[in-house]
């Protein structure tokens, strides 16, 4: 396994749940490490809090970042035991900027006051507009539930997750005629744990406070290509401020961010995070990869295994 090409991967907004990264904490030292330098608040806020009060942007996403960072770093050890370092990392959403601070773009902390910023500023520009939903089933049918479904609202397709899942953000009008519609066009209606229709035009003016914000910090040169969820490309120490602040208000391109990845020859993808989503992901886009979910200490014997080469 040493000689094997891997990529860590980093969740997003909506793989939230009640109670992520206790058993974490609880297994693993490098993952309690950065649970205990996150603070007192984020660890309750995951460990002990109501999944309403987790599902609020200003406090999912600085969870949802940490918990990333905790998969991380125990991923990271594990990794470093069997001698292989990963080549690259990428991040949903949110996620892209775990991948960035795993990538020495920014240290943690600095990650984290990032973060806080971007879920105040989000918190603010899409309470009460809109939400998220996927849609499972062709985006040919997609198409056609949009356009008649849209009416004096809204809905844009936003995440290209994997073939045959497609977020879509709309406003709250627009998304009952899609639910309800959904079953006409054999398409699959599945609610998301957010507080707002991201990744829309609604969030130009988030994108440019946060490329201001960008513009005032000391970034590094990545030290693993990262690949940008604007455009699936790996991302230049130039090209942060730009794509990180524009992905808020821009579709987010997996299935393309993957696709590439695995013709750069990333064979082995370890999400770090909670829920195993991107893992599943992987598996539906790139059926000859491997994909492990570090969002426990069963995934990390899962990791293990595969290291080992056993059967898991």
């Amino acid at each position: 396994m040493n000689k094997i090409k891997t990529a860590l991967i980093f969740s997003g907004q909506g793989a939230q749940y009640a109670g992520m990264g206790r058993n974490l904490y609880a297994t693993d030292p490098e993952a309690r490490a950065i649970f205990d330098l996150a603070g007192p608040d984020i660890k309750a806020w995951c460990f002990d809090s109501p999944g309403e009060l987790l599902n609020r942007t200003d406090i999912t996403q600085p969870c949802v970042y940490t918990m990333n960072m905790a998969g991380g770093a125990a991923a990271l050890a594990l990794l470093g035991r069997y001698g292989i370092k990963p080549q690259a990392a990428a991040g949903f959403s949110l996620g892209e900027f775990s991948a960035l601070s795993c990538a020495d773009v920014f240290g943690f902390g600095a990650g984290l006051e990032l973060i806080n910023k971007r879920a105040a500023l989000m918190e603010q520009a899409g309470n009460g507009r809109g939400a998220m939903v996927a849609m499972l089933g062709s985006r040919k049918d997609l198409a056609r539930a949009i356009e008649d479904c849209a009416g004096d609202g809204f809905l844009i397709p936003v995440n290209f997750n994997c073939p045959g899942q497609t977020v879509v953000s709309g406003t709250f009008d627009a998304l009952d005629r899609l639910k309800h519609g959904a079953k006409d066009y054999s398409l699959k209606y599945i609610p998301l744990r957010v507080s707002g229709p991201f990744h829309t035009p609604l969030f130009d003016s988030v994108a440019d406070k946060l490329y201001n914000i960008l513009g005032g910090i000391a970034l590094g040169e990545p030290s693993l290509d990262v690949y940008a969820n604007l455009d699936g490309a790996v991302y230049t120490q130039a090209d942060i401020p730009r794509k990180l602040s524009r992905q808020v208000s821009s579709p987010v391109r997996w299935e393309d961010t993957l696709l590439n990845m695995r013709r750069d020859g990333v064979e082995l993808f370890v999400e770090a995070g909670p829920g195993r989503v991107l893992g599943g992901f992987v598996k539906k886009t790139l059926p000859d990869a491997t994909a492990v979910s570090i969002d426990d200490g069963q995934g990390l014997a899962e990791l293990e295994a595969i290291l080992e080469g056993k059967p898991c």
